[in-house]
Parts: C-alpha cells; structure tokens; sequence
C-alpha cells in the first residue's frame, strides 16, 4: 500500500513540475520586443524595414499569444494594410541557452478588403532576450500573395498581461452573458476565438461588455496592452 501511495505521488509530482516550469517559461519571455521589421517576397524586400513591436503574452492556459499590430507593408507604391497578426497557443520549449517558439499554422480575419489570411509561425527564438522571428502571410485578396515577415529585437519592456499592475479585471457573467471589465474604460477592444479568428470589436464605454452572440467556448479579449482569456458558457 506504501509502495503504491508512493508511486502515486511520483507520478503526480512528474506530471505537475512540467507544467509548473512551462508557465514559468512563459512568463518569463512574456513582453514587448522592439526591432526591426522586414517584409519580402521571393526574397525580395518591399518597402524599407521598420522600427515594430512584437508582443508576447502568456495566457492561463500555459502557452503563449504573438501579436503584431497594426501591421501592414508595402506593394510598389500602395501600402497593403492587414490590421493586428494576433498567433494564439504558441507552445515554447527551452534548449540550451535559447527558448524556441514552435511552429504554428492560423487563419485569421483581418481588415477589409483582406479577409481570411493564413499565418504560419516558423520556428523562432529567443535569447538573452533577444527575438529573431520568422513567419509567413498568405493572402488571397485583392491579390494573391505570399509574404514573408522577418523580425530581430530585443525586450524592452516585461509582461504585458499584468492585470494586477494594471488594475484589470475580466471575468464572464453567466446570468446576464456579458463581460465584466474594469479599467479600461473607453478604450478600444476586440475579441478572438484561440484560433486567432477576430469575433467582436469596439470601444468599451462601460463597465459591461455584451456578448451574448458569441458561440460557447474560450476567447481572448485585447483590450490596450492587456490581453486575457474567458470562457463563454
């Protein structure tokens, strides 16, 4: 029976130390990577690099969201505007002196005319607080294309999802189906399925939040810098 208890208890503190190390991981990475950007195509660069931000956020599930906003680049003389590249549930995973982003395939939604777009994240790393970031674009209108995106920066600031510093909360209301959020009053928000698909967004004028048309499931709300997790039941 000793022996059985014993086993029980190895076994459970080799499941949890893993993922009490992962999130960890997650949190320590977390942060704003400033850098520069470099957009081509067939290896050919469009536009002049430029300063950006990358965002990582370690969300209470145990992975990581990548976020790019506002992004867009430039095809001849036209700027092609594609809105937030928001890549939830991106796995890390430490090897030697370097934390490496997996690879992650999304679709997303983004600003009109462009639609659906597919986003796939290619292996990347971080050391020493140092990104080099490498992912693809592919987009179908109002042309056909296949971009890649280059990133190299450094951490200049830490977590971004820091709702106590921040004096944030967000929680679901089961009876009323609505967010409850405080602070962040008049800012503007939107809301993604963990796909990465955009669902809702606006400005938050109150303290409540409706989304009773949303489907039963887990979301992420960016609300500022501030990006959290929900389940609507």
């Amino acid at each position: 029976m000793k022996k059985e208890l014993l086993l029980a208890i190895i076994a459970l503190v080799a499941i949890i130390t893993p993922k009490a190390a992962y999130a960890q991981l997650n949190e320590e990475v977390a942060g704003t990577y400033t850098g520069i950007l470099k957009v081509s195509q067939d290896e050919i660069i469009m536009g002049e690099p430029s300063t950006e931000n990358v965002y990582l956020t370690a969300t209470n599930d145990g992975t990581t969201t990548l976020e790019i906003r506002n992004f867009a680049f430039k095809l001849g003389t036209s700027a092609i505007q594609l809105g937030d590249i928001v890549i939830p549930g991106v796995e890390l995973q430490e090897r030697e002196d370097a934390v490496v982003l997996l690879p992650k395939d999304v679709t997303l939604t983004l600003v009109q005319p462009i639609g659906d777009v597919e986003v796939h994240l290619k292996e990347s790393t971080i050391i020493n607080e140092k990104m080099v970031l490498s992912l693809s674009v592919e987009t179908v209108y109002p042309v056909e294309l296949l971009i890649d995106v280059d990133f190299e920066g450094t951490k200049t600031q830490t977590g971004i999802n820091d709702v106590v510093t921040g004096k944030r909360t967000v929680y679901y209301n089961p009876g009323t189906e609505s967010l409850i959020i405080s602070g962040a009053e008049n800012q503007s928000y939107e809301i993604y399925t963990v796909t990465g698909v955009r669902t809702m967004s606006g400005i938050i004028t109150s303290g409540r939040l409706n989304v009773s048309n949303l489907s039963k499931g887990i979301y992420l709300i960016k609300a500022g810098n501030h990006t959290t997790k929900f389940v609507k039941q």
